[in-house]
């Protein structure tokens, strides 16, 4: 079989990482597997078969309109925060894949004007889609706002749109290009959480279609407790004696649903008064570190301020780290969360989304009533006061990780998808 990835990027974030390292461990397995993104597509050997002039091409044209996108979305106010897509610019992408020798195209993050909502509802190939965010089933919007939000249940309609939102209601717009397009019984989705599948099941655009749950992978040629980092406390200017914490994400400083505002109460509240005490924040972009740096180190602890991390350098973070602490509002999958328990460090996280799936509450860590803040930081300081019971919830945590998340589990569950699609006598 000949399996082709499209991807808006092949690295950066958390939808990308995932994407990437399944068509890398796709090929590892036997499976010939392609990945096409903006910059170009890499065959099965990990070479890049488009010239240097197209791939500049490509990604300057996505770029132009990228923000004409943006200029149309600014005439849509909502209290939505979530990034939005509006994938309304032509595609030439389907004439291209279906004229393809690949048997099976799997979508990934598709959005930001890689392809558009009617090519996709183009392509004649078999199709699998994961569910990296919930853009799939609901408007402009990649998530809803909040639980009440039910447009994306009963359609989008002028009478059930939020009474504050003004301009443009340009998630009905691209809701109904979707229904438009789309039939969505002829694809096969991916959901990488059973939060993710229920949503999409709620839905109305995809309440019919064939979902899956099949989990990232969480790479254990990293993520491991076996890793030696002995050096890095001593880089990082960190006493060996501190207890360390850490929060993090790909935009930790920009994403306000990742938590970074939580620091500071971490900061107050759970730092032991009685030992040596350091906080971890990395994913910073460089612009914001030395603020961040000159503003949480205005306290008496230890707080290190990181970029976006290489797997290696995020491993030997997590392999220091005695907790690592997930304040995210929604995550469709938990990557973060996954890879510190494959540590076999601790996660502390809010009790929603794919983070339900990902953190066995008093077993691999705790999840705590979201978004309460107060039990949070009880949850924290209870971890960090008993040592024993860390060192318990990291040997479990890291056995469950590699019981659920390794390369080798996901791998065979995808085969297994794309071998139905092949071979059981589903049609498009």
């Amino acid at each position: 079989m000949s399996i082709l990835h499209l991807s808006h990027s092949n690295f950066g974030g958390g939808a990308a990482n995932a994407a990437f390292l399944l068509h890398q461990q796709l090929n590892a397995a036997g499976i010939q597997s392609y990945f096409r993104y903006l910059g170009g597509c890499l065959d099965p050997s990990g070479n890049c078969s488009t010239r240097k002039a197209r791939r500049l091409v490509n990604k300057c044209g996505n770029l132009s309109m990228h923000y004409a996108s943006r200029a149309l979305l600014a005439l849509q106010r909502d209290s939505n925060s979530h990034w939005h897509s509006l994938s309304c610019f032509p595609s030439r992408f389907d004439n291209e894949l279906n004229k393809s020798h690949h048997e099976i195209i799997h979508l990934h993050w598709v959005q930001s004007e890689f392809i558009s909502i009617e090519a996709i509802g183009r392509l004649k190939k078999k199709v699998v889609w994961t569910l990296h965010d919930s853009w799939a089933y609901c408007g402009a919007e990649h998530h809803v706002s909040h639980a009440s939000d039910s447009r994306f249940r009963v359609g989008y309609k002028r009478s059930n749109r939020d009474k504050n939102a003004i301009g443009l209601d340009l998630d009905r717009w691209c809701w109904e290009r979707k229904v438009r397009s789309w039939d969505a019984t002829r694809f096969t989705f991916i959901a990488p959480s059973s939060w993710s599948l229920n949503q999409a099941r709620e839905s109305r655009l995809l309440k019919e279609a064939d979902i899956r749950i099949i989990p990232n992978i969480v790479d254990n040629t990293f993520f491991s407790a076996s890793r030696d980092s002995t050096n890095l406390r001593e880089r990082l200017n960190i006493s060996k004696k501190a207890f360390i914490v850490t929060i993090g994400s790909a935009y930790l400083a920009t994403d306000k649903n990742k938590g970074l505002d939580f620091a500071e109460t971490i900061l107050r509240e759970c730092m032991s008064d009685k030992r040596p005490s350091a906080l971890i924040l990395f994913g910073v972009a460089k612009r914001f570190i030395e603020d961040l740096q000159n503003k949480y180190n205005a306290s008496e602890q230890r707080v290190v301020v990181l970029p976006y991390l290489e797997k290696e350098s995020l491993a030997e973070v997590f392999t220091i780290s005695d907790l690592v602490v997930v304040p995210s509002r929604l995550e469709s999958f938990g990557l973060i969360a996954a890879e510190a328990q494959a540590c076999g460090t601790p996660v502390v996280a809010y009790q929603t989304s794919g983070l339900l799936d990902i953190v066995e509450d008093g077993n691999t860590g705790e999840l705590v009533e979201a978004f309460n803040e107060a039990k949070f930081v009880r949850a924290i300081r209870r971890l960090s006061d008993n040592p024993d019971i860390l060192s318990r919830m990291g040997g479990q945590a890291r056995e469950r990780a590699h019981r659920l998340f390794s390369s080798r589990v996901v791998v065979s569950q995808h085969a297994a998808v794309y071998s139905d699609l092949l071979h059981g006598g589903m049609s498009l």
